[in-house]
């Protein structure tokens, strides 16, 4: 039996805090190479300071709404949403979860086939349960490390943030 290649329709990525993402560069070449369509979400350099206050985190996770929403309007019926295999799939590193995590909690219409966290910070019992009865994903692979010393101790200083990228779900 021939396994059928995934080739979703559109990857996103989101990077954490205090960089300028440059990972995402060859993650672009290796997805053009493949011939799959990608996005990088860069909010640019987002400071501790900025990140240890809630109202700013917010913001950040109304700001990654507004760029998904566009970004589904101009994708067009390339995406469709409603169909699991032609959702766009995302890869988030550490604040990139948070953003990503607490957008879906708050908005039934964004919705991913797979989600790939990279030392997530977000909490051991984030509700994932509600997003995937939702029908918000299809998949969630996480990556954690623990050896991650920032994703270990966020959660005492950060409101809504956790160690699952030290110590998982």
């Amino acid at each position: 039996n021939k396994i059928p290649r995934f080739k979703p329709p559109l990857v996103i990525s989101v990077h954490g805090i205090r960089t300028r993402a440059r990972w995402q560069r060859p993650l672009r070449k290796i997805l053009k190479d493949k011939g799959i369509p990608y996005e990088a979400y860069n909010f640019g350099y987002y400071s501790v300071i900025k990140f240890l206050f809630q109202p700013f985190n917010d913001k950040m996770v109304d700001r990654f709404y507004d760029f998904y929403s566009l970004l589904m309007e101009k994708m067009g019926n390339k995406v469709q949403l409603d169909k699991q295999n032609k959702r766009s799939s995302i890869i988030v590193h550490s604040f990139g979860a948070y953003i990503v995590g607490y957008c879906m909690l708050k908005n039934p219409d964004v919705k991913f086939d797979k989600i790939i966290l990279c030392g997530s910070i977000l909490p051991p019992d984030f509700d994932w349960e509600t997003l995937i009865r939702r029908g918000q994903v299809n998949m969630v692979r996480h990556e954690f490390g623990i050896y991650d010393i920032w994703a270990k101790i966020v959660g005492r200083f950060v409101p809504k943030t956790g160690d699952s990228g030290y110590r998982g779900f």
